[in-house]
């Protein structure tokens, strides 16, 4: 994809619902008040764009409120998935795409038209290895495969990318999208225009986990299209499990997510939540517990003080059950002597 093509994605968003997931406008972090989804995805902005309007005002951002950008706002046990799409937000682009000159507003209503059906990642779903694997391989041992296929006499290696037909050798899943099914992309023709290529050649990207963007040519745009690998502008592909990887799976002792989200360590080639002095109760599991040696700690001092409170309030109970009351003499001083009845010899 250009680099012109992303800041010109959507303009304001109003409330859009998917088929599972509801999303509601943002343009700060701020506007997001539902736990659900805490994070404001900007998709768009008009720097250097004019309205129809002469007034002078500021840059306008516009995005959505999602559970997640990346797999680090997640769960262990889950993925950041693609789900949202500009088509839920139609009405929205098309009534503030005129609002602006018209230059502007053909770019916004032509990459909209181009754009609107590719997922973005929004939401959070459980890993679920796929079915058919045959065994776990790291993405980077994957990657490193050469896999040549030819095109109108020219060969195209896929080294660096994830090809198709090494799927079931990865401990991890992909979005229904994933493989480029196409050996090339064509190019849209909008306003009357003509491209000058009907199509292009996706070349080393085809059959593998990749995004594929047409050419686009109206009375203002004029873009020759291209793919880009997955985890790029639009979004991963491919999610790899390495908790759950039979083999290597992560370094003991590596961190991540430690810059947002939800910080883990590997603990015996598994990632973990790190704990945090600031995490609540409930985000102390048994597993960072048993993991964590300073949280053992605090716990076991914990418990021991508590026990000896327990102790030495039951003592305190038993003792005042046996103290004699005011003026009582003590029991032992109380027995009488007993008259001798034997007989006198």
């Amino acid at each position: 994809m250009r680099a012109g093509m992303i800041p010109l994605l959507l303009s304001l968003l109003l409330v859009s619902v998917s088929a599972e997931y509801t999303y509601t406008a943002c343009s700060k972090q701020a506007d997001c008040t539902d736990k659900s989804y805490p994070y404001c995805k900007i998709i768009w902005n008009d720097s250097g764009m004019t309205t129809t309007s002469s007034a002078v005002k500021g840059t306008t951002y516009s995005g959505v409120c999602v559970q997640c950008n990346s797999d680090c706002d997640c769960d262990l046990n889950e993925y950041c998935a693609n789900d949202f799409s500009l088509y839920m937000v139609e009405s929205a682009i098309k009534t503030t795409a005129a609002a602006y000159k018209e230059e502007f507003s053909n770019k916004i209503s032509t990459y909209y038209d181009v754009m609107k059906n590719y997922k973005i990642r929004s939401v959070c779903k459980k890993r679920e290895l796929s079915k058919d694997y045959d065994f776990c391989v790291p993405s980077t041992t994957i990657r490193n495969d050469v896999i040549t296929s030819v095109y109108d006499k020219v060969s195209y290696e896929s080294q660096f990318r994830f090809h198709e037909s090494n799927k079931n050798r990865f401990c991890g899943n992909f979005e229904s999208n994933a493989f480029q099914q196409s050996e090339t992309v064509k190019c849209l023709n909008y306003d009357g225009q003509k491209c000058a290529t009907e199509s292009y050649v996706t070349g080393n990207s085809y059959k593998t986990a990749t995004f594929c963007f047409p050419g686009v040519k109206s009375k203002f745009v004029d873009d020759a299209g291209g793919c880009k690998a997955a985890g790029t502008e639009i979004d991963k592909l491919e999610t790899e499990y390495e908790s759950t990887m039979s083999k290597g799976g992560c370094k003991h002792g590596d961190k991540t997510c430690t810059g947002t989200g939800r910080p883990r360590v590997c603990v015996n080639g598994k990632w973990k939540l790190q704990y945090t002095p600031d995490m609540m109760g409930y985000e102390k599991t048994y597993d960072m517990v048993k993991d964590n040696i300073q949280l053992q700690t605090q716990i076991t001092i914990t418990l021991f003080a508590s026990l000896c409170f327990f102790v030495a309030v039951i003592c305190a109970v038993i003792l005042m059950m046996k103290k004699p009351s005011a003026g009582q003499a003590p029991a032992a001083f109380e027995m009488k002597a007993q008259p001798d009845t034997q007989p006198q010899v």
